[in-house]
């Protein structure tokens, strides 16, 4: 049988082209239906946002219909005109005909043509940068990544606890403010910062001045809250998400949303306590929240547990969270000449108010989160803008992303890129002085699930990085060409194939890329963007080289740095049992990439007196204790070791060691405990008389079950049904100051 080349059916399948007209049909009919089942039932559900990405299809194709109807009857009046011997008219009506069709059909092949279907990530020329880059070292993006940052044992939801290893995420997101300033101190590094940023706004060589409010922006997309709204497309998506008002708006995992990422709270941490205790700026003058949604609770919990007079923002005053305001007046104006945006009304958007936060604030400080998204391809700083926009839902805005139907088709090369005039206004990217992008984990999509990376360098993990600039497009850049390195058919974020997805950076960066008619000018003050940034891609994705780092322009220069060596992800799933009187047996899963042993932990009786008791070598996950005294409790951690450096501990066990001692009160005694189908057989044989406990604790040294009783004479057959799940126990009775105890599996 004839071997099959995948490689040229690959190539083939790709060559393939699906028929502009049967695309347009099939949009179009489908689109219909679908509007016409959702809305008639249900009249306001045409003011959903899937409603409106149905609609231009939908229209589209009816305007199409009664054009193609239009054009035949004409044609056929003609007809019937020249017959009569009216020919003046007839020549109307069939003039008529031909350009009602030529324009239905222009209609159908110019519409057709803007759907641009993607097969790959779009192949860029490598090292051509184009703009003016930015920055103290302009164009300079930090890229910090650790693989112990983040927990090879990972469980959803992505904040929890054992998923992060706080410390080294702390020192992650130092060094890149270091590495991006050049400085050894963060004090010096953050009024540098201050300088920079106030020198390029006019402003002068000054640092951050008293009083001067300092607004953090992040990702909650999915925590939604306004209390003002009903009727509307929040009932519809909040309820999806399983969000509702005055709720803690904590992941739940009923939601759809579940386990999507939203920044990382120990980033956000790190970026505050920086701010205070580094920088020197009040508690008061720091907001952080996503001022569109509401901060999630587990967010709020951890960041005002450290820092209490920080404002925390939302749409409810639950959990202590500051109330958001829009701003009074317009404050960004779009430059699509009224042609690509419309309000929930049709009529061209404008322009749009942005929250009080925003407007009030001297500096931004644009944390984002690194996702995909099917409308705009990847999720990084520009598109984090959004959560500003004083609306209800961005999706007024939706139209002048690369996929304005959220499908795998795209607009039209050249087209109108609404993240331009987000990133040029004088309100957003005008008053940004970081952009920061945490990429600890990966999420997929708005809602997705996180994913790890599994091209090098990540092979098989999470991505367990932070970046952070002061180029918004240079930063930008480098996010796209890191996730679009990660591409395959299998990659489950196939968003990063659409074609113009970095179409809006290469406006940004040059404004002769600028599309026909259009003239970038968010702040309608009559003056036109300059340059916002270096546009470049790297070599490849081996080498990961821009023109800064090779030598050959004045593009972007990516520094790589990580991991930190002082520091090491604690071992997690310790685990216990004792399985004799002096031995305690220890298992654990190794989560470092970088340890050279393990230092084993114990305390006799409590929590409080730890001391070494062993130490094994690199990948070695057991270790069994022989010096234990029976009928003790010990507690027992363990810790990740690289030569004077140790990790932070794993979690704490305890186990009870039993014994093999068989005298109550000085008289020989048989203490027999037998399995049996009602709980337990206990026989013990003596003569004692008196009070006897009778205790049974798992390996952990948990009690589970106690009962006393009055002993008048032997007893046997003695039978306690403590139900309890199979496992093993430690049955211990206890008579006056002497005890007796076995272990016995429970069936």
């Amino acid at each position: 049988m004839k071997k099959i080349n995948l490689s040229k059916v690959k190539q083939a399948l790709l060559r393939c082209k699906v028929p502009a007209r049967f695309t347009f049909f099939s949009l179009g009919i489908a689109s219909t239906v679908w509007f016409l089942v959702r809305v008639i039932p249900k009249p306001s559900r045409a003011t959903y946002p899937c409603m409106k990405a149905a609609s231009p299809f939908m229209s589209g194709f009816v305007i199409y219909l009664v054009g193609a109807m239009a054009s035949l009857f004409s044609f056929k009046k003609s007809l019937f005109h020249f017959k009569q011997s009216k020919f003046l008219s007839g020549m109307l009506l069939c003039m008529v005909a031909v350009l009602t069709g030529l324009v239905v059909n222009f209609s159908v092949s110019s519409g057709s043509e803007r759907l641009s279907v993607a097969s790959g990530p779009e192949q860029f020329e490598p090292n051509k940068p184009v703009g003016v880059a930015h920055g103290i070292f302009p164009g300079r993006v930090v890229w910090a990544r650790d693989p112990d940052a983040t927990s090879n044992y990972y469980k959803i939801p992505s904040y929890d606890l054992s998923n992060n290893d706080s410390a080294i995420i702390n020192r992650l997101t130092q060094q890149t403010i270091l590495s991006l300033t050049g400085k050894n101190d963060l004090k010096e590094a953050w009024d540098l910062l201050f300088k920079s940023f106030n020198e390029k706004r006019g402003n002068g060589n000054i640092g951050y001045q008293a009083g001067q409010k300092i607004f953090i922006k992040i990702n909650c997309n999915s925590a939604w809250g306004h209390p003002a709204v009903s009727g509307t497309e929040f009932n519809y998506y909040g309820a999806s998400l399983g969000r509702a008002l005055n709720e803690d708006y904590s992941f739940k995992k009923t939601a759809g949303s579940y386990g999507t990422f939203e920044g990382n709270p120990y980033t956000m941490l790190s970026i505050i306590d920086q701010l205070v205790n580094k920088a020197g700026v009040p508690q008061e003058d720091i907001s952080i929240g996503d001022p569109m949604r509401d901060i999630h609770k587990y967010t709020y919990d951890m960041l005002h547990n450290a820092f209490p007079n920080v404002h925390y923002m939302g749409h409810s005053n639950t959990y202590g969270r500051t109330l958001v305001e829009p701003s009074q007046d317009t404050l960004v104006y779009f430059s699509d000449n009224g042609k690509v945006l419309l309000n929930y009304a049709g009529k061209p958007l404008k322009g749009i108010p942005l929250y009080s936060v925003v407007e009030d604030a001297d500096y931004i400080i644009n944390l984002a989160a690194l996702k995909a998204h099917t409308g705009e391809g990847v999720t990084s700083s520009a598109k984090n803008y959004f959560g500003t926009i004083a609306r209800i839902w961005a999706i007024e805005m939706h139209g002048g992303m690369v996929s304005p139907a959220f499908s795998s088709s795209s607009r039209a090369a050249g087209s109108y890129r609404v993240l331009v005039d987000l990133m040029g206004s004088k309100h957003l990217g005008g008053k940004t002085m970081l952009f920061f992008v945490d990429g600890t984990f990966f999420c997929c999509d708005a809602y997705g699930p996180n994913l790890k990376l599994k091209n090098p360098p990540f092979n098989n993990d999470w991505p367990s990085s932070v970046f952070a600039s002061q180029d918004n497009v240079a930063i930008e850049s480098v996010c796209y060409d890191i996730l679009a390195s990660q591409y395959s058919t299998s990659c489950g974020f196939p968003s990063i194939t659409l074609k113009g997805i970095c179409e809006h950076l290469q406006q940004a960066a040059d404004p002769s890329s600028w599309p026909t008619g259009i003239s970038y000018c968010p702040d309608r003050d009559g003056i036109p963007m300059k340059s916002l940034g270096v546009y470049e891609h790297w070599n490849n994705a081996t080498d990961q080289q821009y023109s800064r780092n090779l030598g050959t322009g004045n593009g972007i220069e990516l520094v790589k740095i990580g991991p930190v060596e002082d520091l090491i992800a604690a071992p997690v799933q310790l685990s216990v049992k004792s399985f004799s009187d002096s031995q305690v047996e220890l298992t654990w899963k190794d989560n470092s990439d970088k340890e050279e042993g393990y230092v084993i932990e114990c305390s006799k009786d409590d929590r409080l007196h730890y001391s070494q008791v062993g130490e094994v070598v690199k990948d070695t996950l057991r270790f069994v204790f022989r010096e234990a005294e029976g009928s003790t409790q010990y507690y027992f951690r363990v810790r990740a070791s690289k030569g004077e450096y140790k990790s932070g501990c794993s979690n704490e066990v305890s186990a009870v060691t039993f014994s093999t001692a068989s005298k109550i009160v000085g008289y020989e005694s048989i203490l027999k405990v037998i399995p049996c189908q009602n709980g337990l057989n206990l026989s013990l044989q003596n003569d004692y008389r008196g009070t006897v406990l009778v205790r049974i604790t798992d390996l952990s040294g948990r009690t589970v079950f106690s009962e006393q009783f009055l002993k008048t004479q032997n007893f046997q057959e003695e039978v306690f049904n403590p139900s309890l799940k199979r496992n093993f126990y430690i049955v211990t009775v206890t008579s006056g100051s002497s005890t007796v105890s076995r272990k016995v599996e429970l069936f």
